[in-house]
């Protein structure tokens, strides 16, 4: 069995070290700077605000009468009044940023859109009443809160 005989170790080239080497320390370098772009990145840059066209805005303040049309005729109760209200702004707010604003709080909303505080002070309105009910105001202030905030 002549063909059955062992050969010596060959050892890498050098270019294969040097290579391998470089190649790991462009990777630790590469996660060093995204994790200080990460540490000492800005928050969350504040989006501007999209323009309503008089048709949007329009449509808008017609859902948010019919709201109040179902509120009055006792279809919505407080509660759903409110639930329904904030439903509505917050898909304003998402069409309006750009920003999925459907599930943020009210204190997270305000931060993401400084620049438009009548959406915050509507979902305010709306916070307490969606989850304890209303007092009995009838939901006026919060439609007119509403009503505001669409037309800024």
């Amino acid at each position: 069995m002549s063909g059955d005989t062992l050969r010596d170790p060959i050892a890498y080239p050098n270019w294969m070290w040097v290579t391998g080497t470089l190649l790991a320390l462009l990777v630790l370098v590469w996660v060093g700077v995204c994790l200080w772009r990460w540490w000492r990145g800005e928050e969350i840059a504040i989006p501007e605000l999209l323009t309503l066209s008089e048709a949007e805005r329009r449509r808008y303040l017609s859902l948010v009468d019919q709201i109040a049309e179902r509120g009055d005729s006792g279809e919505l109760d407080g509660r759903g009044l409110h639930l329904a209200l904030a439903g509505l702004m917050r898909a304003l707010g998402t069409a309006r940023t750009g920003r999925d604003l459907e599930v943020a709080t009210v204190e997270e909303v305000e931060a993401l859109v400084p620049s438009w505080p009548q959406l915050g002070a509507v979902l305010q309105a709306c916070e307490r009443p969606s989850f304890e009910g209303p007092e009995q105001d009838g939901g006026e202030d919060v439609l007119r809160l509403a009503r505001e905030a669409i037309r800024a």
